[in-house]
């Protein structure tokens, strides 16, 4: 299943690093966060209209930061994000619309999607990684990877367990190999080659990810048997620098006597 691109015909592409987005834990209550914002170069109408979304799934807020000529590169915020139990996998994107009574009025004229917070020392622990860590209601189930073509992985974790069992040795060994190989599996059902991926996606990441344990990834067919073969490499390597068995062994050993 190939990814679909939404196209948004003249619309500009603001560049990543013209937006700053950084995400505060709190121990009273939900994370909040903060957005600066610079438009100068793009030369859009003074009057149109900048709102950030920050998303995760279905789950959506939008906030409105202003007008374009009154964003500048001052930061805006901070805005608790409602309904959030963590902040693990969440993303953002800046939209930028047409006002007043022209024929712009409501088309989308820039945007910038599927950005990351920065990681800051106030940045939740949870976000400050490729593979994120949240709590969630499971029913009988320990873990489970949240991750679609559309949505980075998140692993999420039974909520009575909590996140700190995502750091035990035996969570680790036994978790994570199946992990990586889930979201690999998504990467293949992204697309029918890895050229189709751009910096936006987080298929790429994980491809990245992937090189650097096992080396190049086939650039073609990702159904062909060289995919498979690169992606068992990448879990058994991942195994091998973390010396998951020899973790698991030794905790293993530690509860035994």
């Amino acid at each position: 299943m190939t990814v679909a691109r939404l196209n948004y015909t003249g619309r500009k592409r603001i560049p990543r690093e013209e937006v700053i987005v950084e995400l505060s834990a709190r121990e009273d209550g939900p994370a909040s966060f903060t957005v600066v914002v610079n438009l100068g170069r793009l030369d859009l109408p003074d009057d149109a209209l900048v709102t950030i979304e920050a998303y995760r799934r279905t789950w959506v807020q939008r906030e409105w930061l202003g007008h374009v000529k009154d964003v500048g590169d001052s930061a805006h915020g901070p805005f608790e994000l409602v309904g959030m139990h963590d902040a693990a996998g969440i993303k953002f994107r800046i939209k930028v619309s047409g006002s007043g009574d022209t024929e712009e009025r409501g088309k989308l004229l820039a945007a910038a999607d599927r950005l990351v917070p920065a990681a800051t020392a106030d940045t939740p622990e949870e976000v400050v990684s490729l593979l994120p860590v949240g709590v969630e209601d499971l029913g009988d189930l320990v873990w489970r990877v949240d991750c679609d073509p559309a949505t980075s992985p998140v692993l999420k974790v039974s909520r009575p367990l909590g996140r700190d069992i995502a750091r035990k040795p035996y969570f680790r060994s036994l978790v994570f190999p199946g992990a990586l190989q889930q979201i690999l599996d998504v990467v293949r059902l992204s697309g029918t080659s890895t050229s189709e991926f751009d910096d936006q996606d987080w298929q790429l990441d994980w491809l990245h990810f992937g090189r650097a344990l096992a080396g190049p990834y086939p650039e073609e067919d990702l159904s062909e048997d060289p995919w498979d073969v690169w992606c068992a490499a990448v879990v058994d390597q991942f195994a091998r620098k973390h010396r998951l068995r020899h973790q698991f062994v030794t905790w293993h050993e530690e509860v035994e006597q």
